[in-house]
């Protein structure tokens, strides 16, 4: 019988069966059944000795210290890392809080010298106004009340 021929009596028979699948040296390799694949781990485990077993965590530990020992040294490393990277925050913190209050201490100085400022522009004004009054004043005489007995007549 051919390759083929045992093909298709393993797809002719009932229920599920183990599949074949035809390689490049033309011989027939069987797979397994999705069922096959799906089956439940813990009874095959059972079944071959592979049940999970408590470990001693002290037989664990010379095997464990050789693995875990760049990583502690990496963790470590992270950890100065952090710290110094805090330490650098912190003084930043610390410049920016000072440089914060440098800024309203000026704001306020500035607020102060302009409310200064327009006072005296404002005292300015009225000083202009009241010269420029008595300008006028000395320029022409004001007239005399109706009663004055020098007043001229024209």
């Amino acid at each position: 019988m051919t390759d083929n021929s045992q093909l298709s009596t393993a797809k002719a028979g009932s229920g599920p069966q183990p599949k074949a699948k035809r390689t490049r040296s033309g011989s027939a390799e069987l797979l397994a059944d999705a069922e096959l694949v799906g089956a439940d781990r813990s009874s095959l485990e059972r079944r071959h000795g592979l049940s999970p077993r408590p470990l001693d965590p002290e037989a664990l530990a010379p095997f464990l210290k050789p693995v875990l020992a760049p990583l502690q040294a990496m963790l470590e490393r992270e950890i100065a890392d952090r710290r110094t990277l805090q330490r650098q925050a912190d003084d930043l913190r610390t410049q920016l809080a000072a440089a914060q209050f440098a800024t309203a201490e000026a704001r306020r100085q500035a607020d102060v010298e302009h409310a200064l400022r327009v006072s005296a522009e404002a005292r300015i004004k009225d000083l202009h106004a009241t010269v420029e009054a008595l300008r006028d004043a000395l320029v022409e005489p004001p007239p005399h009340p109706w009663w004055w007995p020098f007043r001229r007549r024209s």
